[in-house]
């Protein structure tokens, strides 16, 4: 039995075809986002129906992309509006069955086909023939180390130079402080996409508002087209089955660490269990120290202690950092000493 989802706006093709003798899974959705959030929870999908009242844009390849990214066996069905040969010729070229409006012999013929053992899959969007023009796929950044390094006041202060728009979702449970850090209130203040805004670039997603959902993955492509920048703030807990799964589907990790005894050994355990119990790929994680000063240990012990891994840079202990964190990083300007730091690291980046 078919498992179909329906995106037509309007409830009658979902009525119908739970009619006949196909699986339909929930109501029929009324707005694009909504496909994404029914696949976040609805893994096993065969085929979605989609109109293209709903696509805004011309973004079907973005779509497609999409869905593939989640499921890449499932089979997309379009129904068309509007006739529209360049839209056609787009659909015909990767597979994609269509159907104009859905009057009662159209849906007789989309029964027939739906009853069909084996479907032909859509052929896939290739990322690189994707990421062509203005529409590119986030960068994934998750910042991990010890607790207590100083990562939310470097995400802070990052993504306030760096002025991109950016998503971050904040996987520390044991302290969410950058809800604290924003004046968020996490009761409030959501749209119905779970995002806090902080300001016009810039969405926070907390971990409250994401701990029901087992694959964080799948939140995370769902995100991955409308940010430059994916920043995941990460706790050092070893039994949160979200950091081990974010940590493997990053495209860079920031390990933050301090040049003192204690928190190098913390930093060497925590490395330790990422490379050899969780096999984090090691070619695409940086060492980054933080709150250098004139007693921290030398920097090649330092890299020598965690295993060799890639050097990202240094910043130096800086008492402005108490004040912008008090002010809540946005009434004070940052000191140009900060700034010339961070520029280095995100030049790196």
């Amino acid at each position: 039995m078919k498992k179909i989802i329906t995106a037509i706006g309007d409830k009658y093709l979902n009525e119908r075809l739970k009619k006949e003798n196909f699986k339909i899974l929930g109501k029929d959705i009324q707005y694009l986002e909504g496909i994404f959030e029914q696949l976040e929870v609805q893994e096993d999908v065969d085929v979605i129906i989609i109109s293209t009242k709903l696509v805004k844009d011309n973004k079907y390849k973005e779509i497609i992309y999409k869905i593939n990214l989640i499921n890449k066996n499932i089979k997309i069905i379009f129904i068309i509006e509007r006739k529209s040969n360049r839209l056609i010729k787009f659909l015909k070229d990767r597979r994609i069955k269509y159907y104009f409006n859905l009057n009662n012999s159209n849906i007789k013929y989309l029964i027939n086909y739906l009853n069909i053992k084996n479907i032909k899959l859509n052929k896939k969007i290739k990322l690189k023939r994707y990421k062509k023009g203005k529409n590119k796929i986030s960068q994934v950044v998750t910042i991990t180390g010890p607790n207590g390094v100083g990562k939310t006041t470097f995400i802070s202060i990052l993504i306030r130079i760096k002025q991109d728009k950016i998503l971050i979702i904040d996987l520390d449970k044991s302290k969410n402080s950058l809800h604290i850090l924003y004046k968020v209130n996490k009761n409030k203040y959501q749209n119905k996409n779970n995002l806090i805004k902080i300001n016009n670039n810039i969405d926070l997603l907390l971990y409250s508002n994401i701990q029901n959902n087992k694959n964080i993955n799948k939140i995370i492509n769902r995100y991955k087209f409308q940010y430059r920048y994916i920043i995941v703030d990460v706790d050092s807990y070893i039994k949160n089955s979200k950091i081990r799964r974010v940590l493997q589907n990053s495209n860079e990790i920031i390990f933050m660490t301090e040049g003192n005894l204690l928190q190098l050994k913390k930093s060497k355990n925590l490395l330790e269990f990422y490379l050899n119990n969780w096999n984090i790929n090691k070619n695409k994680m940086r060492i980054l120290l933080n709150k250098k000063n004139k007693n921290t240990i030398q920097t090649k012990i330092i890299k020598d202690t965690l295993y060799e891994i890639n050097f990202l840079g240094e910043i130096n202990f800086n008492h402005n950092y108490d004040n912008l964190i008090n002010s809540k990083l946005r009434n004070l300007k940052l000191n140009p000493k900060i700034i010339k730091e961070y520029k280095k690291i995100i030049n790196k980046l």
